[in-house]
Parts: C-alpha cells; structure tokens; sequence
C-alpha cells in the first residue's frame, strides 16, 4: 500500500504511518499509535486484522482523528459470528453522521482499495509486479466501481485499454455505498464512462442506486 501511494506522486512527506517500534518505513515517518497522530487526517488506511476494528473505529469516531476511512480487512458481517460487530459498527458511524461535521465516512470494509489519480493516491494492496498501472498527470474520463475486488484487478489486468480516473473496491459498504459513489461521480463533469460491477446491494440502496445510474444516463454519461 505504501510504495503504491508513493509510486502514484503522493509527497512522501504528506503521508505518515502508525507502526509501533520503528520512526520511519521507506523515508516516511512513523508513530506507534493513533493516541501519536500530530492533527486530523484527510484519509486513514486500516490495513489490521478484522477483530480490531471496532476498537479502533470507536477510536477515529469519538476523537475525531480522520475525515475518511478505507477498512481493507474482510470478515466482518460476512464471517459467521461477526454479525452484531458490524451491525454495532454502523450504528456507530450511522451515529457520527448525526454530528454537525458528519463525522468520518468509511469504505468497506473488505476493500482491496482506491486509486484516485485526481487525489494522487493509489492504496491497492496489488503490487505494480502483478498490476501495472499507468502514471502521469493526463486526463482521464472513467470510473470503475467494483463490490470485488478482485473482479475489479482482473479486468483492469487483462483489459490494458483500461486507465480509469478512480477504481473503487467497494468491499461490503459498511457505511459509503454504490449509490453514492455513482452520485458522486454524476458530479464530476470530466468523469465520462462508469462501469460498477455488483454483488448484492444495502437496503433499499438498489433503488437509490438505479436512481443515480438513472441521471448518470440523462447526463450522457
């Protein structure tokens, strides 16, 4: 995850690790723990083992530590027995929402990932060995948004036209859906082409979604 973030122009500087035991990995600084996060994050990566993340989602809402949040681990409302985490999870977030900041919002969890060459980010944990990417700073108009990711990775990997301005593995939408993603990039003018590739939708989301892919059409998306 590290070296992709990098490898897409993200300043190593703007990026900073929670690691215990070292100060820096690769030239980028190192804390132990979140307690040791210097000011608020644009974005968290909580790349951990599925049994953590309630004790450290219960940490990033109550103190307000990061505006967003991608969940990579999987296991949780999928794995029998996590059930009752992952539905005191969403009340957790569903809760934050209720704040006048709107709290932090989370991808996934069980997400492969996001590469956002506008945000100049690329947090797959896919190595570049396995799946090349093209850099560089040119326009790009397409979208893929994918429940798998590994679907996602495969089509990317045998279709080499494909070069999307975002590729969103969505995992099991914890909090952040398909619909608002599709919502999302109906915002964005340069943003031409959206392929989602989908498994089963969150309560009533199937209609919001459709709704969305609705005015992404009128748009001539």
């Amino acid at each position: 995850i590290l070296k992709n973030i990098l490898a897409n122009g993200f300043e190593p500087s703007k990026v900073l690790i929670i690691h215990p035991g070292v100060t820096q990995i690769d030239g980028v600084a190192a804390v132990p723990s979140l307690d040791s996060i210097p000011e608020k994050l644009d974005l968290l990566i909580l790349a951990i083992k599925a049994d953590q993340i309630q004790e450290l989602g219960n940490q990033i809402i109550d103190r307000d530590l990061a505006e967003s949040v991608i969940l990579i681990p999987g296991g949780i409302g999928e794995v029998p027995g996590s059930e009752q985490i992952s539905r005191e999870i969403r009340k957790k977030i569903q809760h934050a929402h209720l704040k006048p900041d709107g709290g932090p919002v989370f991808l996934g969890a069980n997400s492969l990932g996001v590469l956002s060459h506008p945000g100049r980010y690329d947090s797959m944990f896919i190595p570049e060995t396995l799946l090349p990417k093209r850099h560089g700073k040119y326009s790009r108009d397409s979208a893929l948004i994918s429940q798998s990711g590994g679907y996602m990775i495969s089509r990317m990997s045998n279709l080499s036209f494909l070069d999307p301005a975002y590729a969103i593995s969505i995992g099991n939408q914890i909090d952040v859906t398909a619909s608002d993603l599709v919502n999302f990039l109906n915002q964005r003018a340069d943003i031409h082409f959206v392929a989602a590739y989908m498994e089963g939708f969150n309560d009533l989301d199937g209609l919001v979604f459709a709704k969305a892919v609705r005015e992404a059409v009128l748009q001539g998306k």
